[in-house]
């Protein structure tokens, strides 16, 4: 049986001048740490998420909107 696992990652930024290797790391150390439990990386995706606005924000017109967020996907054979 095939079991699949998602691990969010949240945002990855970067500055100015920031090489890609050092934004992506994070990323890379991840996909590391799951193969050596057995899993192995299938894809990233960009998640679009609908962020609700908080309270004090609602009361100034603010209807939320969409962020972003990465997520890793896994699977793994039983």
């Amino acid at each position: 049986m095939t079991k699949y696992k998602t691990v969010a990652l949240g945002h990855l930024e970067g500055k100015s001048g920031q090489k890609a290797d050092k934004v992506l790391a994070p990323v890379a150390l991840k996909i590391q740490d799951e193969a050596q439990g057995g899993w192995e990386f299938i894809n990233m995706y960009n998640m679009p998420i609908w962020v609700k606005p908080g309270c004090l924000a609602s009361l100034f017109g603010n209807k939320g909107g969409t962020d972003y967020y990465y997520m890793l996907v896994f699977k793994k054979e039983d």
